[in-house]
């Protein structure tokens, strides 16, 4: 288990950031690396200028059939998006994809690694979220978060 101190700019999870009396505000360790999770299972592989390897190739499933096939498919081209991200470590992630509907998956993603927060405290809960995938568009939405 790797320890993650990451510290971000704190973004509300449409991505927009968050501003407190005029100031951008610095996301603590927990919602940094849930944010950046977030951001990595909802952007298209090559949407990242600085780094065109990271994203999910979920635009590749668009149109296909909601089948287990599909569905390993998937939880495989994940695996590679977070393995191209610097500094996590692939064995404090789980990830899965499931049918819940006729043409829509269910993609739940867990992390579980050490978090530090500044002030040296780590939290108990760990970070996990549930995004929708509709076959028919590819337009992922976050459907819940954390445990």
């Amino acid at each position: 288990m790797a320890v993650y101190v990451a510290r971000d700019l704190e973004s509300e999870d449409d991505g927009d950031l968050t501003i407190e009396s005029g100031d951008l505000v610095v996301a603590g360790a927990q919602q940094s690396v849930r944010q950046n999770l977030m951001c990595w299972s909802m952007t298209t592989r090559g949407g990242f200028s600085f780094d065109p390897g990271l994203g999910w190739g979920a635009e590749g499933f668009i149109g296909r059939q909601n089948t287990p096939l599909v569905h390993r498919l998937m939880e495989e081209d994940l695996g590679y998006s977070y393995g191209q991200a610097d500094g996590l470590a692939l064995e404090d992630l789980t990830y899965s994809v499931s049918h819940i509907d006729r043409d829509v998956a269910g993609v739940t993603v867990r992390f579980a690694g050490l978090v530090v927060e500044p002030d040296g405290t780590s939290p108990s809960q760990a970070v996990v979220l549930g995004f929708s995938f509709p076959f028919s568009d590819g337009a992922i939405q976050l459907e819940v978060s954390d445990e």
